[in-house]
């Protein structure tokens, strides 16, 4: 009788779940407005809008349309397709109208679907790991108040939102490979990860750490099934996930004459390059630059607290301040890399340097002969110090921790919610890192599988790239559930699950 009514109080929480996601979904509809599409989202705007009026994934602004790689192409394909479902089909939309006002709130909108799907992810998510509604309940409000409903994701056109759903699904399905012995989880898990890479180009590297990771659990874990079972579940993840990703990469090959996702690899790899050379009190200034205010708080008046002149032009600290002045713009304008202050614009300067060179020469894609350039150099300058570029990845993880949004807390903190936020973000980052640890040490797989695709991309960022917050952004839902679900095992235990 017990469990009967156990089994019916489970079944009533789906209605709850599908009612609670469709009005905060609704809600957060209510967060867009017609503020201005700019910088990164403008451009996802710009190509999503030529597939959308031209039939072609093009950044250019007028005829003669060219297809581009610049950006990766599953966040302005789903725009497009938002936009054909929008528009009026006897009053086509105009570019020039969805950059900002009621245009721009319009196409905005895509975002109340991700919304949708991103709470309903979180929900099943945290039902599969500890198989109690009320856990999902405060996941997704969770997930709703310091992520989903804050103004630079469901405001803006940036890809942190579609890749934290589709990283949230992607953890539902290999948690669902962990629990079934079918072949559908090792495919579609393949086919979501490729999803991600179209979405972030740097999950082309998680997937390589995953399937190693997926080897090795079929290997000497799943010795259940058959030999041959277990060669086709890794043989359909690797497969499906090719087809994914490598579609596109042909295309690029075709057009561009470029086997790649997308093109902005060099440029991200060289700041990261150049940030290496740091000095050794540039590094001390860079924990404090990039750290949130609770951090300042508690380092004030020690060795490791600064201020805000550290940073300004002329300050000791200047080059880590992208934003230090037009100064730094006006090198990139003028292609004069010995111009910019800061290592950031020093990079994008030296882009536009051999831009202008390689067009003066005839160069055929010369934005893409830039950024080769630029890659072969940070190379060079990682593979001449490895050490150096290991030793400076704590530094860009202490930089991607602080990815929580300033969001308005249901409740009054007085002049400390910001500290608030701090630390519910710090809790919930080592959370991601505790529970992972956690499935590991235990043979928990269920919860190795729900965290190892977020930390490979935190990860990668660290290693990869400058790694500014945003990048993290995605990872906020599990983060968010991880901690919950540590809450959940410490109070009153969650069930034991997984192979």
């Amino acid at each position: 009788m017990r469990m009967s009514l156990s089994r019916d109080a489970a079944w009533f929480g789906w209605p709850i779940a599908a009612i609670v996601c469709l009005l905060l979904s609704y809600q957060g509809g209510n967060v867009i407005s017609g503020a201005i599409i700019e910088s990164d989202a403008s451009q996802n705007l710009r190509m999503a809008y030529n597939l959308y009026a031209n039939g072609i994934l093009s950044r250019k602004a007028e005829a003669p349309f060219v297809p581009t790689n610049y950006r990766e192409p599953l966040p302005p394909t789903v725009i497009a397709a938002f936009l054909a479902l929008s528009a009026d089909i006897h009053r086509p939309l105009a570019l020039q109208g969805l950059f900002e006002g009621e245009g721009a709130r319009l196409v905005k909108r895509v975002n109340v679907v991700w919304i949708a799907l991103g709470l309903v992810g979180c929900w099943v998510l945290a039902y599969l790991m500890c198989r109690r509604h009320w856990v999902s309940l405060f996941a997704v409000l969770a997930a709703y108040l310091l992520f989903f409903s804050a103004k630079v994701t469901a405001d803006t056109l940036y890809t942190e939102l579609p890749a934290a759903v589709l990283l949230v699904w992607t953890a539902v399905v290999l948690v669902w490979l962990t629990h079934s012995n079918r072949l559908w989880p090792s495919a579609l898990s393949g086919l979501l990860l490729g999803m991600l890479a179209l979405t972030k180009a740097l999950f082309l590297y998680v997937f390589l750490a995953l399937l190693l990771f997926l080897v090795l659990y079929y290997i000497l874990v799943r010795r259940d099934l058959k030999i041959s079972t277990r060669w086709i579940a890794m043989t359909l993840f690797s497969l499906c996930f090719l087809v994914t990703v490598g579609s596109w990469m042909v295309r690029n090959k075709v057009a561009l004459d470029r086997f790649e996702i997308s093109q902005r690899g060099g440029i991200v790899l060289l700041v990261r390059a150049l940030k290496n050379e740091m000095r050794t009190d540039e590094v001390a200034g860079s924990y404090w630059y990039w750290g949130p205010g609770l951090y300042k708080r508690l380092v004030r008046g020690s060795p490791w607290g600064f201020g805000d002149t550290d940073f300004a032009l002329g300050g000791r600290f200047q080059r880590l301040n992208r934003d230090i002045g037009k100064g730094d713009g006006e090198a990139e304008t003028t292609t004069k890399p010995q111009g910019a202050v800061s290592f950031y614009w020093q990079a994008r300067a030296s882009r536009q340097q051999l831009k202008g060179e390689f067009t003066a020469a005839g160069r055929e894609h010369p934005d893409n002969a830039a950024d080769d350039m630029l890659r072969a150099r940070a190379v060079q300058m990682i593979v001449a110090a490895p050490g150096v570029h290991l030793a400076m990845t704590p530094l860009f993880l202490w930089r991607g921790i602080w990815c929580f949004p300033d969001v308005q807390l249901p409740f009054n903190a007085g002049g400390y919610q910001g500290y608030v936020i701090n630390a519910v973000n710090a809790v919930a980052y080592l959370s991601l890192f505790g529970v992972f640890a956690f499935g590991l040490a235990r043979r928990r797989y269920d919860l190795v599988a729900m965290t190892v695709v977020p930390l490979g991309m935190l990860a990668c960022g660290a290693l990869f790239s400058h790694n500014i917050p945003r990048y993290s952004a995605p990872a906020i839902p599990i983060m968010l559930i991880s901690l919950l679900v540590a809450m959940c095992g410490v109070a009153v235990g969650c069930p034991k699950r997984g192979r």
